[in-house]
């Protein structure tokens, strides 16, 4: 728990967020009869309930699916106004079924609510409760990492607060969240004259939409059968054309991607998830998908746009979530201040300076901050650009000025030859206006996307009879009233005189030559040349000496991050990046150590042409980002991919007419798998092949079943003889106990404490399932670091409401396991507890075989005697011992001659999981893990020595010459290979699968120090030893069965593991006081 200060009050303990954000409607309207039209005002706050006709009663209305952890706001006094709350208590969970107690109602000052406060409404699975009562059994504690403050938001802040509210993971309650929001993509907007924040729709009501026969996306992915929605949430482009990879598809448009299981957004812009239909197999061969047959309903905000939404259908429920905007900020702790400036931002004070709307000021202190204020339009350095005719495009109400502003036959002129000025070329192609462009490129985005693309907008502007004066600028406004003197009130420009001397008469200039960021407010950073903030790997923001302040973190338009390819700092201004930038930001403003490693991807729309565009040729004036441009398709045709290349590297990629390619390429470049120019030269590879190699980096291409229900043979209506619950859903439309959620997984976790261990146990509990963790907490090493990823667990099992219990008990005692797991009924063991080691094993082989085979003896005897069928247990790579026959295949017969104790007794765990399996029927998968590294790795483990050493200028110890190689895995890999291994149904047949789970490539020892040398800047001191006894030569996996079994696909390379673990290592050093790893090792 962390404390909280607001204007000198002391604070309750708890987690907030704060938002400034202008007025909210007071009113939303309600469309019942399905025209798009209200027919109805009610009062925000105010309960909806639904009576469809022939239905005699009404369910409640649901606010979120799955439970969400409460969260306590503190008490913020604000000025002299009274303060927020005098006894703010948690906000109860809307799942908790005991007897309800007394809840004091909450007030909100510093808008409409403080004259009135609105209703609280509260959901629950029995009832809606607007008497502000509680239940007794909500113990789910509170979240509380920190009072995290988010200034000045824009979409970064928007994706900040999706992603803080849901540990940083678009979680299964967040297709609920965003829907409630609606379709109103915040835009920023003037507020007493001064920048205010951007307009967060919290008060827009969410209605139902139900499904009717058509829309639904089938997909077969590993022999199970989906059902989704078949429209993107974002535009609603049929995904049916989209890219399916990953257990994703993607929209073949915009790039937005949802996961096919749970219909989860997990990229891109869409904020709402895809419905998902409950599909079952019947005795006779046929498949079944529950749609519900309900009549579709418009909700709609009477002064904030809102477009039409479906709900989150999880198993074929169909509801209403009815959200206003004091039920949603109290639930997850957010403070809202309306019509509030941000004029201070006190980096070393740890505090914002607020003006209000008369004036006043206040303080707010804060532990966490993100500046995501955004970006002005560039206004030019010209005389008269500030005539009333001469616009700049922004915001909402900048494109409503300049369409008012428009007549047929107008002279416009539009300055620019970037995106933002060829796109409102392109809208208005058609309007009966005589348009030119005047631009500083010799043809428009000539500088960005090259020589080879600029031909594909100078043919659009000719097309449409527009004139483009490249190489130019403009030098003079000339005036009606004055044609060289100064513009007064009121004035208008008529004519604009370029370098040249050319005079363009005009009546409408619109001005897109770019935006600076905002960072006025921001007191204490050292900006970049362009005005930008620095921000490390994590958009931790990096102050003036060098270093990254965990306590504020930007993102968006004003951060610059360095690019994961090349370590150059990026400023991508996209709101597609800054709503992931605010995603990633928001997880480790909460805890996570998360990297930001994406690669940028754009859209947009040119005179009806769809153009994408994904990685980064660097931008304004910095074309030396890339050297070629490699051209496949015909440009003047308007269907090509131009591939940007920087020597033998593809750095971007942009795609007309060729979708979803520019998708693929994004998956590629993730992967660290593009091919190389010369490939693409050569005639080796071209756009399908890669497409082609995406899908063969994966089992098996998903096969998408897009048929249509009315249309599919193998697809039918349920007889009447289903299940009661399944008819009830069809016939309530807003009934939420139509069906209830399966329970969670329940996983057992040995070594939940350890590096792999706590990794996995946390990816668990973020995917919904109960974890009971087990670990010895031995000093091997450090044991305050076991505690403290043990506190981090305790944390990410509150945010997420998930069930987590933690038992400290050594494997190898029999009678402790029996004791403290008699009565758990698990599901699933991922055994993972193990002394690992090899040269430790050699000094210590008793203890090595205790810890490892007696322990994982006890494991198996605890799965036969609870009857728990599958197993998911951790072996290593050394059980192939000095073998000199790579690729090393689970078959080999190296396998049965290990060179270390510790190898021994690894390869002995496997055998006597081939005797439970053969015995008990036991379903058991042994992962070969391949030298794992990453965030939160053992400080005894090689990659952190290094890492210490080089980085303190101490001498490293490499054994051997350096031309030993290893098949070097980032951890997170080795978590979704784990996942894949735990969440596979159970087979059939007994027997033990032995899958050997690598990263993909295999580097020297050399080439590891080498890298670790080049990111940290500095070369090492290596005092070279003899090969030690127990090492090997080499490593190296071959994943052909993970591959067919699993689907695991190594992502992560080298330099981006490397680039991601230096940043987590130089954080946890500042938090350690700067003790050095030899020293925290036991």
């Amino acid at each position: 728990m962390i404390n909280v200060q607001a204007t000198g009050q002391q604070a309750q303990q708890g987690a907030s967020l704060v938002y400034a954000v202008p007025q909210q409607p007071q009113q939303v309207g309600i469309d019942v009869n399905g025209d798009g039209q209200p027919d109805i005002m009610v009062p925000v706050g105010t309960q909806v309930v639904v009576q469809q006709q022939q239905q005699q009663q009404t369910q409640p209305c649901v606010y979120q699916q799955q439970p969400a952890s409460p969260m306590v706001a503190p008490q913020v006094q604000i000025s002299n106004q009274a303060p927020y709350s005098q006894s703010r208590q948690a906000y109860p969970n809307p799942y908790a079924q005991s007897q309800p107690q007394q809840q004091q109602q909450p007030q909100v000052y510093g808008s409409q609510y403080a004259q009135q406060p609105p209703q609280q409404v509260q959901m629950s699975a029995h009832g809606s409760k607007k008497d502000g009562k509680k239940d007794d059994d909500d113990s789910s504690g509170c979240c509380a990492c920190c009072a995290c403050l988010l200034v000045v938001p824009c979409c970064a802040a928007l994706g900040a607060l999706l992603g803080s509210m849901f540990g940083g993971d678009i979680a299964e309650a967040l297709g609920d969240a965003a829907g409630a929001i609606g379709d109103a993509i915040p835009t920023l907007g003037e507020a007493d004259g001064s920048r205010s924040a951007m307009l967060l729709a919290f008060s827009l009501v969410k209605s139902i939409i139900c499904r009717s026969r058509k829309g639904i996306l089938y997909v077969s992915l590993r022999g199970q059968l989906y059902a989704t929605g078949s429209k993107c949430t974002y535009k609603g482009c049929d995904l049916k054309d989209g890219l399916f990879v990953n257990d994703t598809v993607a929209c073949p448009k915009h790039d937005a991607a949802y996961d096919i299981t749970t219909g989860v957004p997990v990229r891109g812009p869409g904020l709402e998830g895809l419905c998902t239909y409950r599909v079952e197999e019947r005795r006779d061969g046929k498949v079944y998908v529950d749609i519900p047959k309900n009549k579709g309903m418009w909700v709609q905000g009477e002064t904030v746009a809102m477009a039409k939404r479906d709900p989150r259908n999880k198993q074929g429920r169909t509801y209403i979530i009815f959200t206003t905007l004091d039920p949603f900020v109290l639930l997850y702790g957010i403070e809202v201040l309306t019509s509030s400036t941000v004029v201070n931002v006190d980096t070393k004070g740890k505090n914002i300076t607020i003006e209000g709307p008369q004036g006043l000021r206040s303080q707010l202190d804060y532990d966490k901050c993100l500046y995501a204020a955004g970006a002005d339009p560039v206004v030019p350095d010209v005389l008269g650009s500030d005539a009333d005719n001469v616009h700049f495009l922004r915001t909402a109400e900048d494109a409503t000025r300049i369409a008012d502003s428009l007549r047929v036959g107008h002279k416009v002129l539009i300055i620019g030859s970037g995106f933002i000025a060829m796109e409102m070329a392109s809208a208005l192609e058609n309007k009966g206006l005589d348009i030119a462009i005047v631009g500083h490129d010799r043809r428009p985005l000539e500088r960005i996307l090259g020589r080879k693309v600029a031909r594909f907008f100078s043919a659009g502007l000719e097309a449409n009879k527009m004139k483009y004066y490249g190489n130019s600028e403009v030098r003079l406004f000339r005036y009606t009233k004055d044609l060289h003197g100064e513009a007064s009130s009121g004035d208008t420009v008529n004519g604009c005189e370029l370098t040249d001397g050319e005079v363009l008469p005009v009546d409408v200039v619109i001005v897109g030559i770019g935006a600076d960021p905002n960072t006025e407010p921001l007191k204490g950073v050292e900006l970049l040349p362009d005005g930008s903030v620095p921000t490390d790997q994590y958009l931790a923001v990096v102050m003036p000496d060098g270093s990254s302040n965990d306590s504020l973190y930007a993102a968006g338009d004003v951060a610059s991050y360095p690019d994961v390819k090349t370590g150059d700092l990026t400023r991508v201004q996209h709101w597609d990046v800054a709503m992931q930038q605010g995603r990633v930001a928001a997880a480790n403003m909460t805890g996570s150590s998360r990297p930001y490693i994406t690669s940028p991807f754009f859209w947009t729309t040119l005179f009806g042409r769809s153009l994408q565009y994904v990685g980064n040729t660097g931008g304004r004036e910095q074309s030396e980002h890339f050297d070629d441009v490699y051209i496949e398709g015909d440009v003047d045709k308007c269907n090509f991919v131009a591939f940007y290349c920087k020597g033998d590297s593809v750095v971007a990629a942009a795609t007309v007419g060729r979708d979803p390619v520019a998708s693929g390429v994004e998956e590629m470049m993730n992967r660290g798998k593009m091919p190389k120019t010369s490939e693409l030269k050569l005639g080796i590879c071209n756009a399908e092949d890669i497409m082609k190699r995406l899908h063969k980096l994966d089992k098996e291409k998903p096969k998408r079943l897009v048929r249509r229900i009315a249309e599919s043979e193998e697809i039918a209506d349920a007889p009447e003889d289903v299940d009661s619950s399944i008819e009830d859903a069809r016939q309530h439309a807003v009934s939420f106990l139509a069906m209830s959620s399966p329970p969670p997984l329940h996983v057992l976790v040995t070594g939940g404490a350890g590096f792999i261990g706590s990794h996995v146990a946390e990816a668990l509990l973020r995917r919904g399932c109960r974890v009971t963790n087990v670990d010895s907490l031995n000093e091997y090493y450090d044991v305050s670091i076991k505690k403290e990823a043990l506190r981090r667990l305790e944390e990410v099992s509150q945010e997420v409401g998930a069930g987590y219990v933690f038992h400290r008990l050594d494997l190898a005692d029999a009678s402790a396991i029996e004791k403290a797991l008699d009565q758990q009924q698990v599901d699933v063991i991922c055994h993972l507890a193990a002394q690992a080691g090899v040269r430790y094993s050699i000094d210590h082989a008793t203890e090595v075989v205790g810890a490892n085979i007696t322990a994982t003896v006890n494991v198996f005897e605890l799965a036969r005697k609870q009857g728990v069928k599958k197993v998911v247990a951790a072996s290593s790579s050394s059980v192939y011992g000095d073998s000199s026959t790579p690729p090393f295949k689970e078959n080999s017969e190296s396998a049965d001659k290990p060179v270390s104790p510790y190898a021994a007794t690894k390869r002995s765990c496997e055998l006597f999981a081939e005797t439970y399996a053969h015995l008990y029927g036991l379903d058991i998968i042994m992962l070969r893990f391949f030298t794992v590294y990453g965030p939160r790795g053992r400080p005894d483990m090689a990659c952190f020595k290094f890492i210490d050493a080089i980085d303190s200028g101490r001498p490293i110890t490499k054994f051997g010459d350096g031309s030993m190689i290893r098949e070097f895995t980032f951890i997170s890999d080795i978590v979704e290979g784990v996942l894949a291994a735990i969440e596979l149904p159970r087979r059939k047949e007994k027997g033990v699968i032995k899958v050997n789970l690598g990263g993909g490539s295999c580097h020297t020892l050399n080439e590891f120090i080498d890298t670790i040398e080049t990111e940290l800047g500095r070369k090492a001191v290596i005092q070279q030893m003899p090969v030690q006894p127990g090492d090997v030569f080499m490593t190296s996996a071959d994943q052909g069965l993970a591959k067919k079994v699993l689907n695991f696909n190594p992502r992560v390379s080298l330099h981006e593991g490397i680039h991601a673990t230096v940043g987590w290592y130089r954080r946890w050093r500042t938090e350690q006081g700067g003790r050095e790893v030899s020293k925290a090792a036991g």
